[in-house]
């Protein structure tokens, strides 16, 4: 045996653990339970929360959509590990292309990327990136296929999370020599791009967010909690401006993501677009798509009628009842999505070539604990 494959045959002991199954101190298990029985049950909305909700407009969603609209939606995929030498990733996003009711498309455009971040932010990031990928893929197929609509699976206002992470010392992706902050930057490029490509083709523009997690109506309660007790499939809620949320400026517009949209606009000076401190340069609106799901939220720029794309949503919608989503999304879904085996396939190539190349650095690749890779 030479030294090659003694060092092979000891890597399962290397990288893998036996599973242990954990059991809670009794003590700590009655604790939890005692906790559990105090907890109040949820508070009944109050005359003010009442006042609020009766503020919003529902609209009746029944415009006719036109058949042969072509539509393309864009998803994205992501995976990671914490390795003891940096951050393993994969990075992907896939556009598929369709009409209303024929939903085939022989040659999705894709991309994707193995990544290897220097950074205790490795989860984070590499969800950055696949947004960035997603909004970069979505202007390709523009460019390429030239929909009538395009459906982005997430946001157009960017997650506070992604915002409030600023340059760290000595964090570096290993292989393109960028930080966080410059990808960041990459990412709300992309999307300015995106917007402005859109805006000029007259592309009707929309991010389509699955599970709503915002609280724009009452600071103590999730949007879609609240309207999903009110609204019947077909209804709409909005459009409105995004209010400000957890982690945006006391002053000035709402989102926070505007604000660096903002920025990045008056860096780039060759945008046809409007500043994104317009009011109401990007609106929310929810739509309740199934009754066996809770209302989604449709984020929608300025020049995007907010009727006829909520039409489109809700009719595309109706190939899943139980899902809620447009079929498009979900088959661009399906396709872009980076599971625990993907992962596995390519850390294990990965892995290989370091042992052939530079065996002395495998313990770099070595998975952290509590992060073990089942080889």
């Amino acid at each position: 045996m030479n030294e090659e494959e003694g060092l092979i045959s000891e890597l399962p002991g290397v990288f893998e653990r036996r599973k242990v199954s954990s059991q809670p101190f009794p003590k700590l298990f009655e604790k939890l339970l005692k906790q559990l029985s105090s907890i109040p049950l949820l508070e009944v909305d109050d005359a003010e929360s009442v006042s609020k909700l009766e503020q919003l407009s529902f609209t009746r969603v029944m415009g006719e959509v036109d058949p042969d609209l072509t539509i393309s939606a864009v998803d994205g995929g992501h995976n990671g590990k914490e390795l003891e030498g940096f951050y393993f990733g994969v990075a992907t996003a896939v556009a598929y292309t369709g009409k209303v009711y024929r939903v085939v498309d022989p040659s999705p455009l894709c991309d994707g990327h193995v990544f290897r971040l220097l950074s205790f932010r490795g989860p984070t990031w590499i969800s950055l990136i696949e947004q960035r990928l997603v909004y970069q893929v979505a202007l390709s197929v523009v460019e390429k296929r030239e929909p009538d609509v395009l459906l982005l699976d997430g946001n157009l206002l960017i997650r506070p999370p992604y915002l409030s992470e600023g340059k760290e010392e000595g964090e570096i992706d290993l292989d393109r020599g960028t930080n966080y902050v410059e990808d960041r930057n990459a990412c709300i490029d992309a999307l300015l791009y995106l917007l402005d490509e859109c805006y000029k083709r007259g592309i009707a523009l929309v991010g389509v967010v699955k599970r709503p997690a915002a609280q724009l109506i009452m600071p103590s309660k999730r949007d879609a909690a609240i309207l999903d007790r009110l609204m019947k499939t077909g209804d709409m809620v909005g459009p409105i401006p995004p209010k400000r949320l957890w982690g945006a400026p006391k002053a000035g517009v709402g989102h926070p993501a505007l604000l660096h949209y903002a920025s990045r606009y008056r860096e780039l000076s060759d945008l046809s677009i409007e500043d994104p401190t317009t009011e109401g340069f990007i609106r929310v609106a929810y739509l309740k798509t199934t009754a066996a799901r809770g209302p989604i939220r449709l984020e929608i720029p300025y020049w995007v009628d907010p009727l006829e794309i909520a039409s489109i949503v809700l009719e595309t919608s109706k190939a899943d009842p139980v899902d809620g989503i447009p079929v498009h999304i979900i088959k661009a879904d399906e396709l872009a999505g980076v599971g625990s085996d993907l992962l596995k396939i390519i850390y294990g190539e990965m892995l290989a070539r370091l042992i052939k190349e530079n065996p002395e650095l495998v313990g770099a690749m070595r998975p952290v604990r509590g992060e073990e890779f089942e080889l």
